[in-house]
């Protein structure tokens, strides 16, 4: 048995629920983003009744958070990221899919970097007990796990992305060019 044959049997499964988990982190994050819209008309309907409120912001922001970082995952699948194209464009397709390969290991990277980091963040929140300033108060636990999450999360997608590119990039430098 070929190798690559024998990386497609390995990968693949280990590709799709990682895929899968992406998927439902997005679907999540909607769901948040939906419920943080609710929580500001809310707020809105209650403030014009004079009815003092303490928890919509805050929780309505740390919904978004999550929308933003765990979400994160789900956008690099979709291809929903953030490109600056005006020069990838103009390149056939060879360079331009090398470039994207270097890009996505330099989005790893930081993406990693950054979860490796911010999960101490994390763990000295919950140790300490931080809660937030605010009337409410809940705990900073919460809010401080997402970015930590959300970047674990990119990173693993990250690691699907590049060896899906990897295998594109290998095919384009098999096939002959066109003079």
């Amino acid at each position: 048995m070929r190798i690559n044959e024998l990386g497609k049997r390995v990968v693949t499964p280990i590709a799709r629920i990682i895929d899968g988990w992406s998927e439902f982190t997005g679907y999540a994050c909607a769901i948040g983003i939906f419920a943080a819209s609710v929580i500001v008309v809310h707020e809105v309907i209650v403030r014009y009744m004079e009815v003092p409120t303490i928890w919509q912001t805050e929780l309505a922001i740390y919904l978004l958070m999550m929308a933003a970082y765990v979400g994160a995952a789900y956008g690099l699948k979709h291809g929903g990221h953030i490109h600056i194209d005006i020069i990838t464009n103009f390149l056939p397709p060879r360079p331009r899919e090398v470039l994207l390969l270097v890009t996505s290991v330099l989005g790893i990277l930081i993406a990693g970097v950054i979860a490796w980091y911010s999960w101490p963040m994390w763990w000295e929140a919950y140790e300490a007990g931080y809660h937030s300033e605010s009337l409410w108060g809940p705990p900073l636990i919460f809010p401080y796990l997402m970015l930590p999450l959300g970047m674990t999360f990119l990173t693993i997608q990250y690691i699907v992305h590049i060896a899906r590119k990897i295998a594109l990039v290998r095919d384009l430098f098999k096939k002959p060019t066109r003079a």
